[in-house]
Formats: C-alpha cells, structure tokens, sequence
C-alpha cells in the first residue's frame, strides 16, 4: 500500500515537530541543568552526547515540513498520468520533483525499505539511460526528504527519514544493473557521510559511465545486487 498524505497531515507534521523542537530543547537544557546522568540509549551517529538523542532528526524534518509548506501544490506525475508529459525530458524532471512522496512501508527488522516498489521510482527507472544523469545531480544535491521512514529494530527510539537522494540512488542502480557499496556501506556513505559520501558515491557512477561494455558487465559481475 502506498498512502498519500494529504494537507492536513502535513500541518500536523509541522506543528508537531516545531513544539517537538522547542519542547525537547527545553527539556534537554533542564535535564542538564539538574545533572541527571545520560542515558545509555543506542545511536547511530556519533557526536554530542544528548538525553534525548532519538530526537535529533527533528530539526531536519521541521526544516523540510517548512519548506514543503512554502511550495505551490501540484498534481503528481502519476496522478495526472504520464501521458500528460510527452516531453520526456520535462516528464523525468517532474518525477525526480515527485520522489519526496516516495513512502515504502520498511518490511522486517533488521532491514532496508525496498523504495524500487515505490511506483515513482520504478517509472523513473522506466524511463532508462535518459535519467541517470537528471538523477545523479539529484544523488549529489538534492536535500529533501521522502515519506519513508527506517528503523534497525522497533524497540530502539531512534527513526530516520530517508533522504530523496537515497531514492535518487534506488533509481540508478536499477537502471544500471548494479551496485555501487559494498555490503552494509549504503547507510554510511549516503547518510552519516553526509554530502561527502553522496557525491564519491556519484564520482564513482559517473567513472563506471566511462567504461567500455565488456568491463562494465565485468564491475556488475562483481557487484551484484
């Protein structure tokens, strides 16, 4: 199932996480200002140590409810259906526009959203070799959120909302036919290494773009899915 959210589930999501902010920091200070000893809770950044570290994505989700609040409303791709894009040019840059409604329910634990379900992505990926390089700049740049949410296991408070680069990714190495981590690197290199790792990891597809056939079928031999 994918949901859609609607206006008014987005008013509450921003007013939500602007009280969130502004509660939790003043709890936060208060809590430090009584002494009390910090918690020992799983985290999977490094960094200042907080009471309420789960809380740390907030400022970042109250950033991009702000910006989702600004922009004018707009009837996705899909909904107007495809045809209403022939451009194909104009068509992939209004779903690259649509991936921050990419929302895929996380299917076990430990485990990874399969954003490829998301029929956004898989039309971007229909769209073939035309969206790589719209999707890269979109991997390298891009700061938006999605509606998708991950989580190593459900009894640890910390949740992350995956970024619409992560999706820009999905995207690529489906239209590539291969992988471009190792194994267990995806969340390192798109998320704690911040833009750093985002853009090694589209230097690193930009240098695959360069090789001839038989050594591009060489690399997806070597890094399969």
């Amino acid at each position: 199932m994918f949901i859609v959210p609607d206006d008014g589930d987005d008013k509450l999501a921003l007013l939500s996480a602007n009280l969130l902010l502004l509660i939790g920091n003043a709890v936060e200070e208060e809590a430090k200002q009584r002494g009390f000893e910090y918690p020992n809770l799983y985290r999977y950044r490094g960094g200042e140590t907080h009471y309420f570290s789960f809380l740390e994505e907030v400022p970042v989700l109250l950033a991009d409810q702000q910006r989702r609040a600004k922009q004018p409303k707009r009837q996705q791709v899909l909904t107007a259906g495809l045809d209403k894009y022939p451009n194909k040019k104009q068509r992939i840059s209004a779903l690259i526009e649509d991936l921050e409604e990419v929302f895929v329910l996380q299917g076990g634990q430990p485990c990874y959203p399969s954003l490829i379900q998301h029929p956004i992505i898989q039309a971007l990926v229909a769209e073939g070799q035309e969206a790589v390089e719209p999707l890269l700049v979109c991997l390298e740049s891009d700061t938006r959120l999605t509606r998708t949410i991950y989580y190593f296991r459900d009894f640890f408070q910390h949740r992350r909302i995956l970024g619409v680069h992560e999706a820009a990714y999905v995207a690529l190495s489906a239209i590539l036919k291969t992988s471009f981590f190792k194994r267990f690197e995806r969340a390192h290199k798109l998320y704690s290494q911040g833009m750093e790792g985002r853009q090694e990891v589209a230097a690193k597809i930009r240098e695959y773009l360069k090789l001839n056939l038989i050594r591009k079928t060489l690399y997806r031999l070597k890094h399969r899915f």
